[in-house]
């Protein structure tokens, strides 16, 4: 199945996976498309975040063409813990590109659809 993620920076990943495979492999995927560390990932799909990693997609409730959101947790300065990015930042900064919004429009009206209506905040 085809899967799309969006990352913090507007970047999107297409990945084509089995609806078996397990949320470890996926993220190890990617890693390899995305460059972030998996230890770096949170993953979130229609605003639950996804945390069993033994957890196949077809389990999680995830199915062709589903849109995820792909986060990275960044170190807060002075302490070992970390957080999220700010989605909103994301959606603003996707929002404020009209070529980056053209070229959306083009390609998915279902990507453009979560960009435009989709409540981010409570995954903040």
């Amino acid at each position: 199945m085809e899967l799309t993620f969006f990352n913090d920076l507007g970047q999107s990943f297409v990945v084509e996976i089995d609806p078996n495979m397990e949320l470890e492999n996926v993220m190890a995927l990617l890693e390899a498309e995305s460059g972030v560390p998996v230890a770096e990932q949170i993953i979130s799909f229609e605003g639950r975040q996804l945390t069993d990693p033994k957890a196949t997609m077809r389990a999680c409730g995830i199915g062709e063409h589903a849109l995820l959101l792909l986060r990275r947790k960044v170190p807060v300065a002075g302490t070992d813990r970390t957080m999220e990015q700010d989605s909103e930042m994301m959606r603003l900064q996707l929002l404020g590109d009209p070529n980056l919004m053209a070229q959306l429009q083009r390609v998915r009206v279902g990507i453009m659809h979560f960009i435009l209506f989709v409540d981010l905040s409570p995954l903040c």
